[in-house]
């Protein structure tokens, strides 16, 4: 995740707007649909993510101002950037 465009330089919210607009929102995030369903993006191809990885990057880009608890089984889980998070909080 620290290498995605999308999540770096590009970063947009989910209506489009860059952060250096008046009304962009910053607990929200745009994830390109050829990152979620596969296909050519930042110039390399991408496989599609799992069908547990697009729910959770659907509701992400809806709350980034939050850590994610994403339940898998019987247990919770933590990706990509809240995984980072938690790693450095409970260490």
């Amino acid at each position: 995740h620290n290498f995605w465009p999308f999540l770096q330089e590009e970063r947009r919210d989910k209506d489009r707007r860059s952060p250096t607009d008046p009304a962009f929102d910053p607990s929200t995030l745009f994830v390109p649909l050829k990152f979620l369903h596969g296909g050519v993006y930042n110039r390399e191809k991408v496989k599609a993510q799992t069908p547990a990885m697009q729910q959770w990057w659907r509701i992400k880009a809806e709350n980034m101002d939050a850590v994610l608890f994403f339940k898998v089984g019987k247990f919770y889980e933590l990706f990509h950037m809240d995984a980072d998070v938690g790693f450095r909080e409970l260490d």
